[in-house]
């Protein structure tokens, strides 16, 4: 085999491993499956554990979407979802397979945070808000039944602007397992799942509270305070001073006599 075929077929490869985690969308073309059984589904992961998902140049990540059959495409370095610090990742295969890789990312946040038991007993997903309404169900009834069902704790964060909200799932290992099934039959049930398909957030951002107004807040109210205080010590001393001269005059009127 030629060196220029070589080399073209090592820049094919290379430009896999980074197509896994740049901004295109994956294809279900490739998936052995039709669509109607492809679930499309993003889970938040800190930053600190996203390299070892991705893996030196990719190949983490791309090993990983050959051995599970899936499709995989995470957010950028520093783009994190509103309001947390945590990446995105889209993963885009069957259920089996969707819970094949979510072992994984669960095994590499508890490397990631091996004395912290809150996040690691938690997994974070990141659902449309109409697939939200399908999960919660009518006054709630479908989510309290996973609850009963499985005995994890199942939050999802209130409607806002945005068009996706964080579900998180609480328990252990095979409790959060059995869970995150239920709810992966139930988003697979809103035709509409993948709505959202972009990974890309860094445009979305939760508009912050001024900091400079803040700190002239909190400075203003610390001025106050310690006008107040140092008002409020002058004026014992003042009495406590005038108390002790009354007594001493009591006492030496009284010595007189």
């Amino acid at each position: 085999m030629s060196s220029s075929s070589s080399s073209s077929r090592n820049n094919r490869n290379n430009h896999y491993n980074r197509q896994d985690y740049d901004d295109k969308d994956p294809s279900t073309n490739q998936l052995n499956d039709s669509n109607e059984n492809i679930v499309h589904i993003k889970f938040l992961l800190p930053g600190t554990t996203t390299g070892s998902v991705i893996g030196k140049g990719g190949e983490r990540i791309a090993s990983l979407q050959k051995e599970t059959s899936t499709k995989m495409k995470m957010s950028k370095a520093g783009d994190y979802f509103p309001g947390t610090q945590e990446r995105v990742c889209l993963v885009v295969g069957t259920i089996t397979n969707v819970l094949s890789v979510y072992d994984f990312l669960a095994d590499k946040i508890k490397e990631t945070f091996p004395g912290d038991l809150s996040r690691s007993r938690q997994t974070k997903l990141i659902i449309p808000n109409a697939t939200a309404g399908v999960i919660i169900g009518k006054g709630g009834s479908t989510i309290e039944n996973i609850k009963q069902d499985t005995n994890a704790s199942l939050t999802i964060t209130p409607k806002s602007e945005m068009p996706e909200r964080v579900m998180t799932i609480t328990g252990e290992d095979e409790v959060r397992t059995k869970a995150l099934e239920i709810v992966l039959e139930k988003i697979l049930e809103d035709p509409h799942h993948d709505s959202v398909p972009s990974v890309n957030y860094s445009n979305d951002r939760i508009p912050s509270i001024n900091p400079p107004s803040i700190m002239n807040d909190i400075q203003s109210f610390h001025d106050r305070m310690y006008s107040n205080f140092y008002f409020i010590q002058y004026s014992l001393e003042l009495i406590i001073r005038t108390f002790f001269i009354e007594c001493r005059k009591t006492y030496l009127y009284n010595f007189s006599y």
